[in-house]
């Protein structure tokens, strides 16, 4: 509200202007200048002081205290668009308690500075979102809580209109985080509940796991290790609920690279995967004490390899697609 640029008229000495009625001087009257803005109230000394309105050319009304010339105090702004502001000014300007209601609906109550929300206050939106809580130069700064239009509730730091800092993000379907936050997303450190029983705790980067973190099922299967972008990737371990484990590489959310698989039933291999198969060389070890090492291709054995038994007999053997071709006794 640039009222500054338009109460220039409410001095009475400007050759265009004039007091059409009463005591403009010291007194009660009724100015207004060559644009039709019109200043109807007290005076003293040639400026505008104590109680009055005054209405500009658009339409825009002001009703209140006035100050050596100066909307000062307590008054109503009525803007021809239909918005509102009820409460102090000072130098022209909303400057300490007051509400503000826009034409589209949304309310703000509270603290002003220099024509900003400063301080403490609520805004409520017409679309159904709300804030409550620390405002500075007109944006949210500070502790808070903004509850959006779908009912999920953010209660901690802003810095500059974003949630920045700590704070608890809680969804309307029951999840929730709790962690660092920065620029409006999660990074940092983090814990996160999902409606379905699972849980993350861990690292954030720009709104995404990365880094260090554990990731627990809800079955009771769970991963410890290194994340990038929301997916296992680096060195991890994946450890099944039935007792089963894998220690290694991942990549892309799967297992990748040189790793260890123990089996729920004690079997084991050790070697290469590749998009989370047995992929390249690798040993396979079977509850019996017998062992095979040999290449692997999607899961299957396919090309040379070693069969060593538990009573130490080795087997030379040649596999397609997990099909035995050939094989000779050492």
């Amino acid at each position: 509200m640039r009222l500054i640029l338009v109460f220039f008229f409410l001095a009475p000495i400007m050759s265009f202007a004039k007091c059409i009625s009463g005591d403009c001087e010291n007194g009660y009257g009724k100015f207004v200048n060559e644009r039709g803005e019109t200043y109807e109230g007290n005076w003293l000394n040639g400026r505008s002081h104590g109680e009055g309105t005054y209405i500009n050319s658009k339409g825009d009304k002001y009703t209140g205290d006035f100050k050596h010339g100066a909307i000062t105090g307590y008054g109503t702004y009525v803007y021809a668009s239909g918005s509102q502001y009820k409460g102090e000014f000072l130098n022209y300007m909303k400057h300490g308690s007051g509400t503000y209601r826009h034409a589209n609906g949304d309310v703000y109550v509270g603290s002003y500075a220099n024509n900003h929300r400063n301080g403490k206050g609520v805004y409520t939106s017409a679309d159904g979102w709300s804030y409550d809580g620390s405002w500075k130069k007109g944006k949210k700064h500070g502790q808070g809580t903004l509850i959006s239009t779908d009912g999920d509730v953010y209660e901690g730091s802003f810095v500059n209109g974003k949630k920045e800092g700590t704070g608890v993000l809680k969804w309307e379907n029951g999840s929730m985080y709790s962690g660092e936050f920065k620029n409006d997303v999660f990074h940092g450190e983090g814990y996160r509940t999902y409606a379905n029983g699972n849980t993350y705790k861990g690292q954030y980067r720009n709104g995404k796991k990365s880094g260090l973190g554990t990731y627990t099922y809800a079955n009771g299967s769970k991963y410890e290790g290194e994340f990038e972008n929301n997916e296992k990737s680096g060195k991890g371990v994946y450890k099944w609920s039935d007792g089963g484990w894998y220690s290694g590489e991942f990549s892309d959310n799967t297992f990748h690279g040189n790793a260890k698989r123990v089996y729920a039933n004690g079997e084991k291999y050790v070697g290469n995967f590749r998009k989370g198969e047995k992929h390249g060389t690798g040993t396979y070890y079977r509850a019996n004490g017998d062992k095979y090492t040999g290449v692997w291709k999607n899961n299957e054995k396919d090309g040379e390899g070693m069969l060593t038994t538990s009573g130490g007999t080795k087997v030379k053997c040649v596999f397609k697609k997990d099909v035995l071709v050939s094989y000779s006794v050492i």
